[in-house]
């Protein structure tokens, strides 16, 4: 017998309760989940109304408003409210509508207990789904910035950040700049001075590093040695809710659950999203992509030459065929930075229209996110850049994994303060002379780390999926035939027989070839998870 899921629901005003009374019907009709509605008070007359209308029960009703309040004590109030109301009924996630202060203060209470909660869309059928972004991810570029200033700024945001985690927590050390700062600025606050890293293997030259870094700076760290196998692929990859064609995940998650098994519940301080505001090399690129969409209709010619050339792909000579091969039907800087690997697109067997309407759903969603605003090419990659790190990689280290239930993950570099920072500085101040994120750089730099550690460059979590791929007893289990189950028909015949193809000559896979190797690993190995649970 399936335990039922514990869903409680939060609404406090009139337009929450309109738009979630279809909700809480569906959960209520259903065997799979308990439903529980929690009124906060924020309209009473106007929302027993609607609930009479619907014909939904309301099960508890904290009361909060109070004569000549102020909007302080009314947060207050509902805080301590909704957490109490947590804390009795132990729901498996809550949902909100809106923007409200009921939504706003459950999100806190829920943040603060490490329970998922959800935010549901206001729908009408047949229409798109209304986004609004909390925080604008427009780039506002100013001149005449202080160098000096601004790293400074971005030193005190950090300590700022830091200082509002409450409880355990632990650093995530990757021996990269991001980590190195968060570190340096932890240590320097006081805030921690424990760390954990993850070792690919013993003989990892990464790991030596990051232990004279930390001896160097006073961080007490842990070393998590992990041999990844063919098995543990499947267990990550089917440990997150949506595939990921990042596979970094391979480490995190061994990392992440190395960590809460020693620690218990915990929150991880995670550097990812440093070079989402504060450079990536990709941004020497931004002007190339209006140029090349002129010649966009050579792109499905320069793709094919190019999954022919692959093993070379890193050779200067080659990087004209790789940029046709990528161009996009719509011409956006930003849609050519995402477009990251030409192989993508020679994986599914979609037609010309079905990926020109993926491109347009991109393009809304990123302007959704800025209020519309796109920029300069220059501007338009770094916000592309910005969104697709602060989505694909918060998701996915959150809510979206099954660790979600014993860590949060607080992403300091992510946090308003840091965003805003990042949106007024001019694209020279995010790559100088080829190299990326200069102003952490230099932070690093003049500390006792110096300039060697910060301007180094990391080999990275490639090797491992190297090694792994090249294994004989690897290849057999993860380049098998479909399994039993899983509809490959949406894939092309690339698909199927590039990772062989690649493989088959013994070369040190680079880049451009893990990429869409590990996309048909994510994709296969999640649908088949995905038919596992539906069964």
């Amino acid at each position: 017998m399936t335990t039922k899921r514990n869903i409680l629901v939060f609404m406090g005003t009139r337009p929450e309760a309109v738009k979630l009374a279809p909700v809480v019907a569906a959960l209520r009709a259903s065997r799979d989940f308990h439903c529980t509605v929690v009124a906060t008070g924020q309209h009473k007359e106007m929302f027993r109304q609607v609930a009479d209308t619907f014909g939904f029960a309301v099960d508890a009703d904290l009361d909060v408003m109070r004569p000549n309040q102020t909007l302080a004590g009314l947060t207050a109030r509902l805080i301590a409210g909704i957490d109490e109301w947590l804390e009795t009924a132990k729901p498996d996630m809550a949902l909100v509508q809106g923007d409200t202060t009921t939504v706003l203060t459950a999100s806190l209470a829920c943040f603060y207990r490490r329970i998922p909660i959800g935010h549901v869309l206001s729908c009408t059928r047949g229409r798109t789904p209304e986004q609004r972004a909390y925080i604008t991810f427009s780039h506002r570029p100013e001149s005449g910035l202080d160098e000096q200033a601004l790293r400074e700024a971005i030193a005190a945001g950090l300590d700022r950040n830091l200082a509002l985690i409450e409880g355990p927590r632990d650093l995530l050390f990757s021996g990269g700049v991001d980590s190195a700062l968060l570190a340096l600025r932890a240590v320097h606050t006081g805030f921690a001075n424990r760390a954990w890293f993850y070792s690919v293997s013993r003989g990892d030259p990464e790991r030596a590093i990051a232990q004279q870094a930390a001896s160097t700076i006073g961080l007490d760290l842990k070393v998590v040695h992990d041999e990844t196998t063919p098995e543990d692929i499947a267990d990550r990859i089917g440990a997150y809710a949506l595939p990921t064609l990042d596979f970094s995940i391979l480490p995190t998650y061994a990392l992440g659950s190395a960590v809460v098994e020693s620690r218990g519940r915990t929150t991880f301080i995670d550097g990812t999203g440093g070079d989402a505001w504060f450079g990536f090399g990709s941004l020497a690129h931004a002007s190339r992509w209006l140029p090349l969409h002129r010649f966009r209709m050579l792109s499905p010619a320069a793709r094919r030459l190019y999954l022919q050339i692959l093993r070379w792909e890193h050779l200067r000579p080659l990087r004209l065929v790789k940029g046709l091969a990528r161009t996009p039907n719509l011409p956006s800087a930003a849609l050519g930075h995402l477009c990251a690997n030409p192989v993508y697109s020679s994986l599914l067997d979609l037609t010309q229209e079905e990926w020109r309407e993926i491109e347009c759903d991109l393009l809304d969603l990123m302007r959704s996110l800025t209020g519309g605003e796109v920029g300069s090419a220059k501007s338009e990659v770094i916000v592309s850049d910005a969104t697709l790190i602060a989505v694909a990689q918060f998701a996915a280290k959150t809510s979206q994994w099954d660790l979600a239930g014993e860590a949060g993950t607080f992403y300091p570099f992510l946090m308003p303060n840091l965003v805003a920072l990042g949106q007024k500085m001019p694209p020279e101040l995010l790559l100088r002379g080829g190299t990326a994120k200069p102003l952490l750089k230099d932070l690093v730099a003049q500390s006792a780390l110096g300039h060697s550690f910060a301007y180094r460059r990391k080999s990275g979590f490639q090797p491992p999926l190297q090694r792994l791929l090249q294994d004989e007893s690897a290849r057999e289990i993860l380049f098998s035939s479909p399994s039993v189950g899983v509809d490959d028909s949406a894939w092309t015949k690339t698909a199927r027989e590039l990772p062989e193809r690649l493989l088959s000559d013994r070369n040190t896979l680079r880049i451009g070839g893990l990429y869409p190797i590990w996309a048909a690993i994510a994709i296969k190995l999640w649908l088949k998870s995905l038919r596992q649970l539906g069964a």
